[in-house]
C-alpha cells in the first residue's frame, strides 16, 4: 500500500475532473444537464449493488486476513511486465494515429492485467476497459487513501465541503493531490480568492501546493484498519486482536503492548463510523 501512493505515476491525457472520477468510483453518476435537485451526483442503486459486491470480493481478496502476499507480489510484477512489453507497441499505433488498434491493443493489454489481479470487471464499466478508465479509477484509489492517511478524513466529504466554499477542504484536497488546484469542487473558491487579492488564502494554497506527504508504515496501518472495518461492514469475519496485532505488528516496532494496540483499533473505529456519518449527511443522494 506504501509503495502504491508513494510512487508517483503520471496520467495519460484524460479529460475531467478527479472529484468526478472519485465519485464514479463509489458508482455515482453525473447529474443529467438542466437537473436543478440539490446534490452534484446521484447514485444509481443496481450500479451501487454490483459495485459493492464486487468492491468485497476484490478487497477481501486483496487486503482480507486470508491474502496470499507472495501472490500479490507475483502478480503486480507480472503486470508490469505486461505492461513493458506491451507499452511501446499500444504507444507506437496512437502516434500513427490508428486509434482503432491503439483502443484494440489497449483494451487487451488491460485484459489480461485485470485476469493477472484477478479483478472483477464489474468495478469497471461494463462497456469495456480502456487505459484512460483505468488510470482514473487508479488515480481515485490513490486519492481516497492519501485522504484517509493524512487527513482523517473521506474524499467525498472533503469534496462537497470544497464545492460549498470550504477553504479548510480546498486546502486539504490539494495536498492531498495537485490535480484538485484546478478541479471544478475548487476552483471557484481559489477564483474568488484571487479576485480579492486575499493574499493570506493565497500563501495557504502556495503552502498546500508545496506540501510533500510523507506517509509512514503507522499511516498505512491505520488505513488498512478503515479497510478491515470495511469487509467486516460487508459480513466478513475477523481475526482477534491478539491475531491481527501478531500479524500486523510481529516485530512490536509500532505498538508496545496489546493494550496501545487494541487502543489505536478503537480510534479507527470511532474515526470509521465518523466519516460515513459525514458521508451521509454531505452527499445528498436520490
Amino acid at each position: 500500500m506504501l509503495r502504491f501512493v508513494r510512487k508517483k505515476r503520471y496520467l495519460p491525457d484524460v479529460e475531467g475532473d478527479l472529484s468526478a472520477w472519485i465519485f464514479a468510483a463509489h458508482g455515482f453518476t453525473e447529474k443529467e444537464s438542466g437537473d436543478e435537485e440539490s446534490g452534484a451526483e446521484d447514485l444509481d442503486p443496481n450500479k451501487q449493488k454490483d459495485l459493492i459486491e464486487a468492491s468485497a470480493e476484490f478487497t477481501n481478496r486483496w487486503f482480507g486476513p486470508g491474502m496470499d502476499a507472495q501472490r500479490a507480489e507475483r502478480s503486480i510484477t507480472r503486470t508490469r511486465e505486461i505492461m513493458d512489453t506491451r507499452a511501446q507497441r499500444i504507444a507506437r499505433e496512437y502516434r500513427s494515429g490508428n486509434l482503432k488498434r491503439y483502443e484494440t491493443l489497449t483494451s487487451e493489454a488491460m485484459a489480461e492485467m485485470l485476469k493477472e489481479l484477478r479483478t472483477p470487471r464489474r468495478l469497471f464499466q461494463p462497456h469495456g476497459l480502456s487505459i484512460e478508465q483505468f488510470a482514473r479509477f487508479r488515480r481515485a484509489t490513490r486519492a481516497t487513501l492519501i485522504c484517509l492517511a493524512l487527513h482523517n478524513e473521506y474524499p467525498l466529504v472533503l469534496i462537497a465541503r470544497a464545492a460549498k466554499g470550504d477553504r479548510l477542504a480546498v486546502l486539504s484536497l490539494v495536498k492531498t493531490d495537485k490535480l484538485f488546484l484546478h478541479d471544478r469542487c475548487c476552483a471557484p473558491t481559489i477564483r474568488s480568492a484571487e479576485l480579492r487579492d486575499d493574499r493570506a488564502f493565497m500563501m495557504q494554497l502556495k503552502r498546500a501546493m508545496e506540501y510533500q506527504s510523507t506517509l509512514r508504515r503507522r499511516d498505512a496501518l491505520q488505513v488498512y484498519y478503515y479497510i478491515l472495518l470495511l469487509l467486516e461492514s460487508w459480513g466478513f469475519p475477523l481475526p482477534t486482536l491478539n491475531e491481527l496485532w501478531s500479524t500486523l505488528d510481529p516485530q512490536r516496532t509500532e505498538y508496545k503492548s496489546l493494550s496501545a494496540f487494541e487502543k489505536d483499533c478503537q480510534r479507527r473505529r470511532r474515526d470509521f463510523a465518523r466519516m460515513f456519518r459525514e458521508a451521509d449527511e454531505e452527499v445528498p443522494v436520490r
